[in-house]
This record gives structure tokens, C-alpha cells and sequence, in this order.
């Protein structure tokens, strides 16, 4: 596993990064850990451009294709059923 020193950091976060530490019975540098993994994992620009890209995709291949409000098409499902 890699290691990483961080510099500059203000003492009132250190502080405040220590409380959480504390709060959920973790060391400083286990509650670090946490958060790093946490802003890692969190979509990238990159991430969001992809996800747009699929939806405007996915919008134009249902163009045309699905007619009516939802409201109106779960209405008429449940007719179908009461139907029955």
C-alpha cells in the first residue's frame, strides 16, 4: 500500500478531524483513511460527463417511442387491472 504525507493542514481541522475519530472510536489516522477512501470514490468529471452522455443516448433512442405522461400510462395500468 502507498503512503502519503500531508503538509499545511490547519490545526482547527486536525481538531475537528480528531472528533470524528473519537466520536466513532477510531484513530486520527483510520478516520484520514476514511475520508480519503470517501472523496476518492466520489464521480469524477469525467464520471458525470460519461453519465450525461448515456442519457442523452438513451433519450434519443426512446425519441418518439413512449408517448403520454407517466401519471397516464400507471393510470391505465391500474384500469387494466380493476378490469380483470
Amino acid at each position: 500500500m502507498a503512503q502519503i504525507l500531508i503538509r499545511g493542514l490547519e490545526d482547527e481541522d486536525i481538531e475537528r478531524l480528531r472528533q470524528h475519530a473519537s466520536d466513532h472510536q477510531r484513530s486520527l489516522e483510520a478516520e484520514a483513511r476514511i475520508a480519503l477512501r470517501s472523496a476518492a470514490q466520489r464521480p469524477t468529471r469525467e464520471d458525470r460527463e460519461q453519465f450525461i452522455k448515456f442519457g442523452d443516448r438513451m433519450r434519443k433512442s426512446l425519441h418518439g417511442k413512449v408517448k403520454g405522461d407517466s401519471v397516464d400510462l400507471i393510470r391505465e395500468g391500474r384500469g387494466e387491472r380493476h378490469a380483470s
